[in-house]
């Protein structure tokens, strides 16, 4: 599936998604769609991809029994499941949103909502329509230890147990946010202090996206959100870092986007650094979802072999469900090509090597090597290590676990048990 027709085939099963999930689809796509059906199609893998790829409210409508295609029952009803469940959580999430952001208000923090159920109020006027993760939080760098403070207060527990003032500093430094997790509802929460981990790559003060944000109603709350051109640039920094592990992610993008706005964000991403990125997504969005947003745009020749390359390395077999084995040479390849085809997209070098310097601070290596605050400027020299026995204990973990939950790990997130 390529809009040029002559870039990298994907899975059937995957064209199928890509199919399902658009707004529109005319006849030519209707066609395609018909003659992915009537193949043999794995509809075992097709359910994993919904999963993995968080789309089930978007593919049920076209992929119902009454529209006429011929799809077995019970993947409908696996579908309808799929819904049910997801809903039963968005509910939850929202709830839980709304309570978060008056606890940060009544102690004097501002909170800005990233993605999650207000995304897909605002973008699909349903909280239920995008697969519910995490929820990210947005703080002032000034108020992140206050704000960490108040979800401790309520019963979240932070990974890693309290920071230390040494972590704390290393966390503002290098870092971008800090993860709290509550031991009943299994709700997980990101508390950010900055929209991405990059220092220069979207260089943005707190006080400035408060003052330009948007509100989306959830019930009847009113909750702060990021606006455009922020929103769709910080849509395509998040979807492009994470590889487009989800596709999810490029219709958030393509969904708040409209066509006469495209010289304008491409202008802000350009000055961003992220015009190579935002240039990838159209692409992605004209090929994968016959993008009515992006297709207007006209992309040069290096892009589109940069894109189609990164497809097939990427997305190409299997590679649009799972990963290698953990520790296999193919897992290390992959592993290679993702941070390659991350930082090909950045339009200056200091981006890349602000990123690449990145790479040698996680906070996830302070829980998996504890030392004594005195020695942990040695972080950065421990990162192999701190990488090598993560990777073991997530082969463990990976052994016993399915599709889903290995895709979930990868990208950071954890279902929560709503």
């Amino acid at each position: 599936m390529s809009g040029t027709g002559s870039g990298p085939v994907l899975a059937p099963e995957f064209q199928l998604l890509c199919l399902a999930a658009r707004p529109n689809v005319d006849d030519d796509a209707r066609q395609a769609l018909n003659a992915l059906i009537r193949q043999n199609l794995d509809w075992g893998v097709v359910l994993r991809g919904v999963r993995r790829h968080r789309v089930a409210f978007l593919v049920r409508p076209r992929l119902r029994a009454d529209t006429g295609l011929s799809i077995p029952r019970e993947v409908e009803e696996t579908l309808s499941q799929l819904v049910t469940v997801n809903t039963r959580r968005a509910l939850a999430q929202t709830a839980e949103v709304c309570r978060l952001i008056d606890r940060l208000a009544a102690i004097g923090v501002r909170a800005i909502i990233l993605k999650g159920v207000a995304l897909a109020a605002s973008l699909y006027g349903n909280i239920a329509a995008r697969g519910v993760g995490d929820i990210d939080l947005l703080v002032a760098p000034d108020d992140f230890r206050a704000a960490g403070e108040a979800l401790t207060a309520i019963g979240y527990v932070p990974d890693g147990g309290p920071m230390s003032e040494a972590r704390f500093k290393a966390e503002l430094r290098g870092g971008k946010d800090w993860t709290f997790r509550h031991p009943d509802t299994g709700a997980m929460v990101e508390l950010h202090h900055r929209l991405v981990g990059s220092r220069t790559l979207l260089a943005t003060d707190f006080s400035s996206l408060w003052q330009a944000r948007a509100e989306t109603h959830l019930g009847s709350s009113a909750v702060p959100c990021l606006s455009f051109p922020m929103l769709p640039l910080y849509l395509c920094i998040h979807g492009d870092w994470h590889n487009w592990d989800r596709l999810q992610w490029l219709i958030d993008l393509e969904r708040c986007v409209e066509a006469d706005q495209n010289d304008a964000l491409l202008a802000f991403a350009d000055g961003s650094g992220s015009g190579g990125a935002m240039r990838r997504a159209m692409i992605l969005g004209r090929d994968w979802l016959g993008s009515t947003s992006f297709g207007a745009q006209a992309v040069s020749r290096k892009a589109q072999v940069s894109t189609d390359r990164f497809v097939e390395r990427l997305f190409g077999g299997v590679g649009w469900l799972r990963e290698p084995p953990l520790g296999s040479a193919a897992h290390m390849t992959r592993s290679f090509w993702r941070r390659y085809h991350r930082w090909e997209t950045r339009d200056r070098w200091r981006d890349m090597w602000e990123e690449v310097a990145l790479e040698s601070h996680r906070s996830t290596d302070w829980d998996t090597i504890p030392l004594p605050e005195r020695l942990s400027w040695l972080y950065p020299w421990l990162r192999p290590v701190g990488l090598l026995l993560r990777h073991r204990a997530q082969r463990a973990v990976r052994n016993g676990g399915d599709v889903e939950t290995e895709a979930s790990n990868r990208c950071g997130e954890r279902p929560a048990r709503w």
